[in-house]
Protein backbone atom coordinates (compact mmCIF):
# COMPACT_ATOMS: atom_id res chain seq x y z
CA UNK A 1 0.00 0.00 0.00
CA UNK A 2 3.01 2.51 1.13
CA UNK A 3 4.57 1.36 -2.14
CA UNK A 4 1.35 2.26 -4.42
CA UNK A 5 0.69 5.51 -2.46
CA UNK A 6 4.02 6.66 -3.29
CA UNK A 7 3.96 5.57 -6.77
CA UNK A 8 0.79 8.06 -7.10
CA UNK A 9 2.37 10.85 -5.56
CA UNK A 10 5.51 11.07 -7.73
CA UNK A 11 3.62 10.68 -10.71
CA UNK A 12 1.47 13.55 -9.85
CA UNK A 13 4.74 15.63 -8.65
CA UNK A 14 7.46 14.87 -10.93
CA UNK A 15 10.65 16.81 -10.07
CA UNK A 16 12.41 19.33 -12.48
CA UNK A 17 13.99 17.39 -15.36
CA UNK A 18 17.33 18.34 -14.76
CA UNK A 19 18.85 17.09 -18.21
CA UNK A 20 17.68 20.34 -19.82
CA UNK A 21 20.19 22.25 -17.48
CA UNK A 22 22.80 19.98 -18.63
CA UNK A 23 22.51 21.42 -22.34
CA UNK A 24 23.08 25.16 -19.99
CA UNK A 25 26.82 26.24 -21.18
CA UNK A 26 27.68 29.00 -18.09
CA UNK A 27 27.71 26.61 -14.82
CA UNK A 28 26.44 30.11 -12.78
CA UNK A 29 23.27 30.00 -15.40
CA UNK A 30 23.01 26.46 -14.87
CA UNK A 31 23.00 26.83 -11.48
CA UNK A 32 20.74 29.71 -11.39
CA UNK A 33 18.08 27.98 -13.17
CA UNK A 34 18.36 24.57 -11.63
CA UNK A 35 18.19 26.07 -8.34
CA UNK A 36 15.14 28.04 -9.58
CA UNK A 37 12.83 25.10 -10.42
CA UNK A 38 14.32 22.89 -7.95
CA UNK A 39 13.23 25.04 -5.43
CA UNK A 40 9.63 25.83 -6.88
CA UNK A 41 9.32 21.81 -6.63
CA UNK A 42 10.46 22.00 -2.64
CA UNK A 43 7.40 24.89 -2.65
CA UNK A 44 4.47 22.21 -4.03
CA UNK A 45 5.97 19.26 -1.86
CA UNK A 46 6.86 20.38 1.13
CA UNK A 47 4.37 19.20 3.45
CA UNK A 48 5.90 15.59 1.86
CA UNK A 49 9.46 15.96 1.97
CA UNK A 50 9.15 17.37 5.42
CA UNK A 51 6.95 14.19 6.76
CA UNK A 52 9.27 11.83 4.53
CA UNK A 53 12.45 13.34 5.82
CA UNK A 54 11.44 13.44 9.58
CA UNK A 55 10.30 9.56 9.37
CA UNK A 56 13.59 8.68 7.47
CA UNK A 57 15.42 7.52 10.25
CA UNK A 58 12.29 5.40 11.91
CA UNK A 59 10.45 3.91 8.62
CA UNK A 60 13.12 1.68 6.26
CA UNK A 61 11.13 1.78 3.68
CA UNK A 62 11.07 5.72 4.11
CA UNK A 63 14.60 5.60 4.13
CA UNK A 64 14.61 3.38 0.83
CA UNK A 65 12.46 5.59 -1.26
CA UNK A 66 14.40 8.67 -0.22
CA UNK A 67 17.69 7.14 -1.64
CA UNK A 68 16.59 7.37 -5.22
CA UNK A 69 16.03 10.81 -4.59
CA UNK A 70 19.17 11.51 -3.20
CA UNK A 71 20.55 10.05 -5.86
CA UNK A 72 18.62 12.44 -8.15
CA UNK A 73 20.41 14.86 -6.38
CA UNK A 74 24.00 13.71 -6.94
CA UNK A 75 23.21 13.52 -10.63
CA UNK A 76 22.18 17.43 -10.75
CA UNK A 77 25.29 17.78 -8.30
CA UNK A 78 27.38 16.52 -11.25
CA UNK A 79 25.38 18.44 -14.10
CA UNK A 80 26.05 22.02 -12.20
CA UNK A 81 29.73 20.86 -11.48
CA UNK A 82 30.38 20.65 -15.11
CA UNK A 83 32.57 22.88 -17.00
CA UNK A 84 34.06 24.11 -13.56
CA UNK A 85 37.09 23.11 -14.92
CA UNK A 86 38.00 22.80 -10.92
CA UNK A 87 39.78 20.00 -9.27
CA UNK A 88 40.65 19.24 -5.84
CA UNK A 89 40.30 21.38 -2.98
CA UNK A 90 38.16 23.87 -5.35
CA UNK A 91 36.03 21.18 -6.51
CA UNK A 92 35.31 19.44 -3.15
CA UNK A 93 34.45 22.82 -1.94
CA UNK A 94 32.02 23.69 -4.64
CA UNK A 95 30.70 20.32 -4.99
CA UNK A 96 29.44 20.61 -1.10
CA UNK A 97 28.47 24.35 -1.63
CA UNK A 98 26.10 22.96 -4.80
CA UNK A 99 25.08 20.01 -2.26
CA UNK A 100 24.08 22.19 0.09
CA UNK A 101 22.18 24.24 -1.79
CA UNK A 102 20.32 21.80 -3.41
CA UNK A 103 19.07 20.13 -0.12
CA UNK A 104 15.64 20.30 1.25
CA UNK A 105 16.49 21.61 4.65
CA UNK A 106 18.11 23.94 2.83
CA UNK A 107 15.35 25.72 0.81
CA UNK A 108 13.24 24.80 3.81
CA UNK A 109 15.80 27.16 6.35
CA UNK A 110 15.79 30.26 3.85
CA UNK A 111 12.13 30.24 2.92
CA UNK A 112 10.28 28.94 5.90
CA UNK A 113 12.90 29.75 8.48
CA UNK A 114 14.60 33.14 7.50
CA UNK A 115 11.58 34.52 5.50
CA UNK A 116 13.29 34.41 1.90
CA UNK A 117 11.40 34.47 -1.37
CA UNK A 118 12.18 31.46 -3.48
CA UNK A 119 14.22 33.86 -5.80
CA UNK A 120 16.40 35.48 -2.77
CA UNK A 121 17.05 32.04 -2.02
CA UNK A 122 17.99 31.20 -5.39
CA UNK A 123 20.40 34.58 -5.44
CA UNK A 124 22.07 33.60 -1.88
CA UNK A 125 22.92 30.36 -2.62
CA UNK A 126 23.84 30.92 -6.08
CA UNK A 127 26.76 33.54 -4.67
CA UNK A 128 27.63 30.86 -2.08
CA UNK A 129 28.36 28.41 -5.28
CA UNK A 130 30.03 30.89 -7.64
CA UNK A 131 32.02 32.08 -4.58
CA UNK A 132 33.24 28.93 -3.32
CA UNK A 133 33.82 28.02 -7.25
CA UNK A 134 36.05 31.46 -7.52
CA UNK A 135 38.18 31.17 -4.20
CA UNK A 136 41.42 30.47 -4.54
CA UNK A 137 43.70 27.27 -2.91
CA UNK A 138 44.71 30.03 0.10
CA UNK A 139 41.45 30.15 1.87
CA UNK A 140 41.71 26.25 1.48
CA UNK A 141 45.28 26.63 3.58
CA UNK A 142 43.88 29.38 5.95
CA UNK A 143 41.07 26.55 6.83
CA UNK A 144 43.04 23.74 7.30
CA UNK A 145 45.45 25.54 9.26
CA UNK A 146 43.01 26.77 11.56
CA UNK A 147 41.72 22.93 12.54
CA UNK A 148 38.61 21.55 13.42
Amino acid sequence: LFGACSSHWRAANPPPDPRAWAAIEDPGERTETALRELYAFYGRTEGMYTSLLRDEPLVPIVHRLLGDFYGYLRAIQDILMAGRGLRGHGARRTRAAIGHALAFPTWRSLCREQGLADGEAVALMCVLVEGTAAARSRSGIAASRAGP
